[in-house]
């Protein structure tokens, strides 16, 4: 699959997209596992190319490019959210501020059970996690002029620096590729190759990470739940979601603040600081 929004997972594999634009545990578990210092494994980090530099100014067209990414990162958590049986079973059926609504998750049961009615009930729950992503990625196809609209007078955004990838995922063996729309490729490859922002490769691999960890643990101690089940599945996404909104809206959080102390443009100084106080709920201090 070579979307830049929402890779379903191949069957019996544990196989994720980290969104372009733009989360299987229980809750503990996957607490314990966002309480690690994110890092991509075994590609160096390329400080001296970011992107965002400490001592440069206001960048309208890099803080358009940062904000389409992150406002498609958001789309996507908050539909998981939204189809989380966990968000279903909250206080008010409300978590992170969704409201559960569970129309993609009800109709990839649906469409599971009519398409697949002689496999037993496990098996269609597999297939619906794939239907789920599927459906997804479709709903999100239709926003991503909305994403690329970043609101920014006379501003859009830099298509060369956006990632040249459809997604990452990560492999049964419990290893992370890229994917291209030639197919998959290493990782170090990938970041010889591309002309996006390392800030958006790091980060992408960092979610990638997650199904990573919590790869290497599935096999240390194999689970109880099937972590193929389209519940499980949901839930992974969302620790791997909160974790790349989290990034993405520090990074717009910095270009944003840069742009407030610019005297040059007025409108743009004021379009920055209300994105930078919208920004606050996607700080660290939690989901």
């Amino acid at each position: 699959m070579h979307d830049p929004l929402i890779r379903p997972p191949a069957s019996n594999l544990t196989s994720r997209l980290t969104c372009r634009f733009v989360p299987r545990l229980s809750a503990k578990p996957l607490a314990a596992f966002l309480a690690v210092t994110l890092l991509p494994f075994g590609v160096a980090s390329a400080v001296a190319d970011q992107c965002i530099k400490e001592n440069d100014g206001c960048n309208p067209a890099l803080l358009c490019s940062f904000e389409a990414d992150l406002a498609g990162k958001v789309a996507a958590y908050q539909a998981y959210l939204r189809n989380s049986q966990v968000t279903r079973k909250a206080k008010s059926k409300t978590r992170e501020g969704v409201r559960y609504r569970g129309d993609l998750y009800e109709a990839a049961l649906a469409e599971a059970k009519a398409t697949h009615p002689d496999v037993n009930p496990k098996v269609q729950r597999q297939k619906a996690a794939e239907i789920f992503n599927d459906k997804l990625r479709e709903s999100l196809k239709h926003r991503l002029p909305q994403f690329k609209n970043c609101g920014i007078p006379d501003v859009q955004a830099d298509e060369s620096i956006l990632p040249t990838w459809t997604g990452m995922h990560t492999s049964e063996d419990c290893n992370v590729y890229g994917d291209t729309e030639d197919g998959s490729v290493l990782l170090d490859d990938l970041k010889k190759e591309t002309t996006a922002c390392p800030e958006f490769f790091d980060r992408d691999v960092g979610h990638e990470n997650i199904h990573k960890s919590l790869c290497y643990e599935r096999k240390r101690k194999p689970p109880t739940a099937d972590p193929y089940d389209i519940d499980q599945a949901i839930e992974e996404e969302i620790a791997a979601y909160n974790y790349s909104v989290k990034r993405a809206a520090a990074d717009v959080r910095t270009l944003a603040l840069k742009c407030t102390i610019d005297p040059s443009r007025k409108t743009r100084r004021q379009r920055a600081a209300d994105l930078s106080q919208k920004l606050a709920k996607y700080q660290a201090k939690g989901r």
